[in-house]
Order: structure tokens, then sequence, then C-alpha cells
């Protein structure tokens, strides 16, 4: 399985068919109200997925559905001079490279 994400309407790829590391390296963009805050790929995490998996996997049994949260590229908020904190109305898209879009506004709770 590959990480995607999060959202009502998130999907799930399977391995089946296609080659591990190609499904694995993708480039990953971020969006906010249509500025360009992240653009790098996931095969500049500090470890692949297949070997965070094989580490969680020695020590729990992961199962369907679970999530992996691996962190973020550079361009967050907070990184900013001033920081760039989301407000509610912002607008945010994410792109993961061959897989696909996911948009959302950002509402107060």
């Amino acid at each position: 399985m590959v990480w995607l994400p999060l959202s009502s309407k998130s999907i799930l790829m399977t391995c089946d068919g296609a080659g591990l590391y190609s499904l694995f390296w993708r480039a990953i963009k971020c969006w906010i109200n249509g500025e360009l805050r992240q653009n790098s790929n996931t095969n500049k995490l500090i470890f692949d997925i297949p070997k965070i998996i094989e580490a969680i996997s020695n020590g729990i049994t992961l199962n369907k559905g679970d999530v992996i949260a691996t962190g973020t590229p550079s361009g967050v908020g907070i990184g900013f001079d001033p920081p760039k904190y989301l407000k509610p109305g912002d607008k945010t898209k994410l792109e993961i490279e061959n897989i696909g879009v996911l948009q959302n506004p950002v509402e107060a709770y």
C-alpha cells in the first residue's frame, strides 16, 4: 500500500502489478491560495517508504487502513519570516505525482 493525503475522499493504491519502488518516488507539491509553498519529492525523505514500513512492522502489525505519518518537506508556514499560518478561508491544494490532487478549504473549529 502507498500513503496518500487524508480526507473523506482518500484513495488506496496497492503495489500489485507495479514496481514497488516506482510507486514510492513521487513529486509532492502543496499550494496555499495558489502560492506554491512545498515542491519536493518523496525520495528526499530521510528514510524511504519501504524502510519506514519495515521498521514499523518490526514492532507492530500494520493493518488495512493504518496511517503512517512521515512528516513534511520544507515550506511550512512557521518557516517563513514572518510566519504564514493557515487561517479560515484559505484554500489548500496537495498534489502527488500520478496519484491525484486533494483540495480543501481551511475552516475554524
